[in-house]
Parts: structure tokens; sequence; C-alpha cells
């Protein structure tokens, strides 16, 4: 009898315990939302545990929340809990589709994974992501990382290269980037011995733009090269860059095809444009800026060509 009493009191009083933690942790999620949405770095393993108590309890009630779920989410995150991090950045999205930092988060936990699936899916969200906001520079990082994961030397090589123009050259950072993308364009220029070996077809383009011109605020530029004579318009080679300061030197070869099948070296009369759209659509459109060029395909290895944007569409 005295132990049945003991082991009751003992349970009772636990219980008792957890109930006031409990209410405890509802008054203060606020306040440690707020931290961990600020960067909070003093916020310990005991604290992420009782926000993500709290944050559940809330979604109890309102499990219609999407902030909440991708808040859980990063919680999880931060906890090293991938799996429940995934599931809750789901859930987010399940209620609100189009938001762009629930999208990077997810992006982010399954990248953690290591499970060539779930990077795969990884890779979808933050394409995804960048036809949305192709400025975020997180998502641009986050897709190099992924891409060399994946052993995509070229994807990853082209958002270290979007990423960099986006960064100040004083930046600590800065140094870094700059020799990632150096390494990567030697291990792709090593790729494919038999091509280098080849005579391909590439051409290195000055772009000027007429100094009566007006840039856009943001924007893009893009270059591509297209048959000059025939019904094919499709470009067999195509580059896109944000907006930046001009003169810029852009290469175009067989490595911007769109397609596989339709590349520079099927071409002999090129004509080559160059268009700034404030948009990142391709497509030609009413206030576009524009020049262009007819050259001829030399049997060398590169052609050098200058091109000035000198007219409005």
């Amino acid at each position: 009898l005295s132990i049945g009493v003991g082991v009751a009191v003992y349970w009772q009083a636990n219980q008792i315990a957890q109930i006031e933690h409990w209410q405890n942790v509802k008054q203060k999620t606020s306040e440690l939302g707020q931290r961990m949405i600020q960067g909070d770095a003093s916020l310990q393993l005991d604290d992420l545990k009782d926000f993500s108590l709290g944050l559940r309890t809330k979604l109890i009630d309102n499990p219609g929340d999407p902030v909440g779920w991708m808040l859980l989410g990063r919680v999880y995150g931060a906890m090293n809990s991938i799996d429940n991090a995934i599931q809750s950045f789901e859930k987010s999205l399940e209620l609100d589709a189009t938001n762009t930092s629930t999208m990077a988060s997810y992006a982010q936990a399954l990248l953690m994974t290591g499970q060539e699936g779930q990077v795969l899916r990884s890779k979808q969200v933050l394409l995804h992501l960048l036809s949305i906001e192709p400025e975020n520079t997180n998502a641009m990082g986050v897709l190099a990382v992924v891409a060399t994961q994946l052993n995509d030397k070229q994807l990853a090589l082209e958002n270290w290269q979007s990423l960099l123009a986006f960064i100040p050259n004083t930046d600590s950072n800065y140094k870094l980037i700059e020799q990632r993308i150096n390494q990567l364009k030697f291990e792709l220029s090593a790729v494919d011995d038999t091509q280098s070996e080849q005579l391909i077809p590439s051409v290195a383009i000055t772009v000027n733009l007429n100094s009566d011109l007006r840039l856009p605020e943001k924007g893009f530029l893009f270059v591509f090269a297209q048959e000059n004579n025939g019904a094919m318009k499709m470009p067999a080679a195509v580059v896109k860059m944000p907006l930046g300061d001009f003169p810029v030197v852009i290469e175009l070869s067989n490595k911007n095809a769109m397609l596989p099948n339709y590349t520079l070296s099927q071409l002999n009369d090129v004509k080559i444009v160059a268009r700034i759209s404030p948009d990142e659509d391709v497509t030609q459109s009413t206030g576009d800026l524009q020049g262009e060029r007819l050259i001829t395909l030399s049997s060398e290895k590169q052609t050098n060509e200058t091109i000035l944007i000198d007219r409005i569409l």
C-alpha cells in the first residue's frame, strides 16, 4: 500500500510539473519565436524544444497556419530532426505554395538528408524558386551546392557565377567563390578530350550600350545566336545574366546550346543578338533594348565580335 501511494504521488507530481512547464512554454512561445526569427545565437537546445512544443500546441488549435508550420520546420531543422522538418515544410507548402522562404528552407532540409532522390527534389524546388525570384542569392548558393553534390558541374558553375555578381569584391566570400568558379571551369574544360581536340566554333562577344539609351533599374542581358537564313529561329546558343556594367564580354559555344542536337557548330551564317529585358523572358517585347550583328562562323576555335545595343524595340 505504501509503495502504491508513493508511486501515485510521484506520478501526480510529475504530471503537475509537466503541465506547469507546458503552460510556461505557451506563454513564452512568441518571445522564442522572435528570437528564432532574429537568429539569436544564444538559443539553446532546451529553448528549441520549448519553442517546438509551443508551436505544436498552437498548430493543434490552428492547423491551417502555413507560417506556423514553416517555423516548426526550421526549429526541427535546428534540432537536426530532418524528417520532421521536411514534413513540416511540406505541410506549410500545401497551405501556401507560393512562399519562397519556405521553399528555400525545404530545399535545404532535403539537401541535408544526403539521399540522391531528396537532393534531386531539392534541385527541382530551387529551380522553381529561382524562376519566381531570379535574384534570390540564397537559392543560388544552395543550388550550387546541390549541383555539386549531384556532380552537375555546369549548373554549379552557372549558379556560383550568378551569385558572384551580387557579392561585393570586399566580401570575405568573394575570393572563395571566385576560386571555386575557376576550379569548375578547369574541370569542365578537361571533361571531353575528344571535343577539345576538334575545331569547335565559339564566339567571344563584347557587348556595348549606346550612351543615349537608358537601362532599366533591374533586368537581364540575353545574348544568343540563331540561323540567319532559314526557318529555324530557335537560338542555337544563349546566355542570360543579370544586368551589370558595360561593356561585358560573353562567350557563345556549344556549351550554351538549348537543345543537345542543335548547336552552334551546325551553323554557318549566324545572327548574334544582344537584348536587354526588364524580366527574365527572352521573348521580344516592346521597350526591350537590342543590338545585333551578322557573322560567318570561322573554322578557328574562337571568333571575336562586338555588338552595340543601339535601339529600342
